[in-house]
């Protein structure tokens, strides 16, 4: 993912409260051995605050080392952020202790700044898979799972100017409990 080096913030005292309205819809089929979801959003904010970079830096005292750091300040500007998620989820009745599930997630945004194209922190889109496996006892434990998921996230190149566009990249989770 991107990195986020040290800095320093100032406050700006000209800001007023975000206003937005968002409207989201989500529609959902199942059947006793398969879930599909369908979600989509969009949220317009006429007064999104948004990190902006000053181009000055400042000297100071990190962990006793002397370090340049860079100055942002906070603005606002129009933007919208719209976003969807499609998810497949199988869970065969013959099989009641396995779950297969396949996601993907895209969000987009723009903003109206200044020297600003895009939101900081925006996500990459995603494809995710994940099996679980269940037992209503195991080794003592109720309810016992075991989760396995693996996230890929593709390029971001949708950045903000002080931020790094990044590569692919993929994460495994696994998890345990009961």
């Amino acid at each position: 993912g991107p990195e986020y080096p040290l800095s320093r913030r100032k406050a700006n005292p000209e800001l007023k409260p975000e206003a937005s309205l968002q409207a989201d819809l989500g529609l959902a089929y199942r059947t006793s051995s398969l879930t599909i979801h369908a979600q989509a959003f969009s949220r317009q904010m006429k007064s999104c605050i948004y990190l902006k970079p000053t181009g000055a830096t400042a000297s100071e005292s990190v962990l006793g080392n002397d370090t340049v750091l860079s100055v942002y300040t906070y603005d606002q500007a129009k933007a919208q952020v719209n976003g969807g998620e499609l998810m497949l989820s199988v869970h065969p009745p013959a099989i009641r202790w396995l779950e297969w599930s396949l996601g993907y997630a895209k969000t987009a945004n723009s903003i109206s700044g200044d020297d600003e194209k895009n939101l900081a922190l925006q996500p990459a889109d995603k494809l995710v898979t994940s099996v679980r496996i269940q037992a209503e006892t195991f080794s003592g434990m109720k309810n016992a799972f075991a989760l396995f998921t693996w996230s890929s996230f593709t390029p971001q190149s949708s950045v903000a100017s002080f931020e790094k566009p990044f590569d692919a990249y993929s994460l495994l989770d696994v998890s345990f409990g009961g």
